[in-house]
């Protein structure tokens, strides 16, 4: 399961001072190819791998993240106290995390621009394909997204929980069960003033885990 959601993930990318269009969508791409169910989707020039890349190092350290442990730790006994079961409620814990951490960095100007333009100034060249149903989901997705804008709906807790059980829906080990999506929304209400909250914290620790030297194994 991913750590941070895709916008979390352009807004991240806008903190190297030689951010680009390129380099936000790539960082971005690997979500995209989730969402979108294009699993062959790769970067097609080095501006959008370097983003791929960064993408996958914002997760390490989002995992290791204190203030991101923590709230998994209490959301997820949110949710089961709500009723969800087990696997449900670790899901709904780490997609709703994601999601209200969204619905906080879609106010900053700086990574709702940045958005825009990559998503915007996307170039059939930037994206590569497997085969030709990949390409076709991809860029109807892209065509949803675009049209979509800034996602401001990641700061509604109900359209937030609506995300989280289409999530889950297909997945009968993680889906919500018999949980009213109402009950969901009620967490998430309760839970998103905290993350709010730790925001600036966890943004911190994830900038740290970014910036700490990477561990070296030898082998032999």
């Amino acid at each position: 399961m991913a750590a941070v959601n895709f916008f979390g993930h352009s807004f991240v990318a806008t903190w190297s001072p030689d951010s680009s269009p390129s380099y936000v969508l790539g960082a971005m791409l690997p979500d995209f190819a989730s969402l979108s169910g294009a699993r062959s989707l790769a970067a097609g020039d080095a501006e959008v791998a370097r983003g791929v890349a960064l993408h996958h190092r914002t997760d390490d350290a989002f995992h290791g993240a204190p203030t991101f442990v923590a709230q998994m730790i209490d959301a997820r006994a949110r949710f089961t106290h709500a009723g969800l079961p087990n696997g449900a409620s670790r899901a709904a814990a780490h997609i709703g995390i994601e999601l209200l951490l969204d619905g906080t960095l879609v106010n900053d100007p700086r990574a709702s621009g940045a958005f825009l333009e990559a998503m915007e100034g996307l170039r059939e060249e930037q994206v590569v394909f497997g085969g030709p149903a990949d390409a076709a989901r991809f860029w109807e997705f892209h065509r949803l997204v675009r049209g979509y804008g800034v996602p401001y709906g990641y700061t509604d807790p109900t359209f937030v929980a609506a995300r989280i059980a289409g999530a889950l829906a297909h997945r009968p080990r993680l889906a919500l069960g018999s949980t009213p999506i109402a009950d969901v929304a009620r967490v998430l209400a309760a839970l998103a003033p905290l993350v709010r909250a730790s925001a600036d914290t966890l943004l911190d620790e994830v900038r740290a885990g970014l910036t700490a030297p990477r561990e070296v194994r030898v082998t032999t």
